[in-house]
């Protein structure tokens, strides 16, 4: 599903979830001077595919009532659940983010398929997506980067799989993903992964052992995203602190 060189993987269910996405994202986006945009791909007629929308709502949301004492990010974001990016319309909304966006990096969100101990993974790297490609649609590339979750196994009933997987599985990684964004967002992008940030943003193995290609070096364990950021005292990790405190 992605074309990438390096792919990295990250327990949504972790409690640093959102800051590891939030790291590898920005590093990712270091060499880029503009701002990214997010193209959140799905539809919400399909459980299992309602991942990017999701997401894309959320962020809109965010962005029009940040939360008090917060600014807007300037997040420019296409799909929502209201306003979905599905197999219809993918090639007019990419044709208008060439338009409307030639210098910006875009971001592509999906829901996607994977081997059954990935499930309930993000993946994140540089590349693009095939959207459809997991149940047999040829659709275009989308994205320079990516983010997918991986919400059921892949095999010959795709289709019922995205059918039946559970919305609080999809809205657990949207909210993942989405705060991981917002972590990105709030990170200074001059800045890549340092060997102090990668101590501190190193995945986290829970049910599923880490897959081939995680970047892991000293997991660590937290009752809560705040004690796991206290225990850290790298300058990202105040930053960090001062954001969800």
């Amino acid at each position: 599903m992605e074309h990438s060189e390096e792919i990295y993987y990250i327990d949504s269910l972790a409690l640093e979830a959102p800051f590891l996405l939030g790291q590898y994202l920005n590093t990712l986006l270091f060499e880029y001077e503009t701002a990214p945009v997010f193209l959140c791909i799905g539809s919400d007629r399909v459980t299992g595919d309602a991942l990017g929308p999701l997401v894309g709502s959320r962020l809109a949301q965010y962005e029009a009532h940040p939360p008090c004492g917060s600014k807007k990010t300037g997040i420019e974001v296409y799909g929502t659940l209201a306003l979905p990016v599905h197999a219809l319309n993918l090639n007019e909304i990419l044709h208008h983010i060439r338009e409307y966006h030639p210098d910006n990096p875009v971001v592509a969100i999906d829901a996607s398929l994977g081997v059954r101990d990935h499930v309930g993974y993000l993946t994140v790297g540089k590349g693009s997506l095939s959207p459809g490609a997991g149940v047999n649609k040829n659709l275009a590339n989308a994205g320079d980067i990516f983010i997918t979750g991986i919400v059921g196994p892949a095999g010959p009933f795709s289709h019922f799989t995205l059918q039946t997987t559970r919305l609080s599985t999809v809205i657990s990684m949207a909210e993942t993903i989405t705060k991981g964004i917002l972590v990105q967002r709030s990170v200074s992008p001059s800045s890549p992964v340092t060997n102090q940030s990668r101590e501190v943003f190193s995945p986290v193995r829970r049910s599923a052992p880490a897959p081939s290609g995680t970047c892991s070096d000293s997991p660590a364990e937290a009752s809560d995203s705040l004690e796991w950021l206290s225990q850290n005292n790298s300058p990202l990790s105040r930053r960090l602190r001062s954001i969800y405190r």
